[in-house]
């Protein structure tokens, strides 16, 4: 997966950028802090600590009140790449493992 396929944008804060919730994996460990972005006080609620694994309750939690973006400091943003590549490279292996044993399955 490219760089430029991970979008990245800026945030409201110069040292923060802007990621898309739907990258972040359940039950996967983030290896990076991932903030709310409060309106109503403009300020940073950090939401997800780095080396913490994201529960399923807490991705429905962010879709039910329809927040759809995480905001993190511009010096992890390898970090962020890294894991959303691994995420896509482990559900690449995990579908063509499944595409291959069912297939198997037919020939036997």
């Amino acid at each position: 997966m490219e760089k430029s396929m991970i979008k990245i944008i800026p945030s409201h804060d110069p040292t923060m950028s802007e990621i898309n919730v739907q990258h972040i994996q359940p039950d996967s460990r983030i290896e990076f802090d991932a903030y709310l972005y409060l309106h109503s006080n403009q300020k940073f609620l950090r939401y997800l600590r780095d080396g913490s694994r994201v529960s399923d309750a807490q991705l429905k939690n962010l879709k039910r009140k329809n927040i759809d973006s995480l905001h993190i400091k511009n010096e992890v943003q390898d970090n962020y790449r890294a894991y959303v590549a691994k995420n896509h490279l482990n559900s690449t292996i995990t579908s063509n493992s499944s595409y291959v044993t069912s297939n198997v399955k037919k020939a036997a």
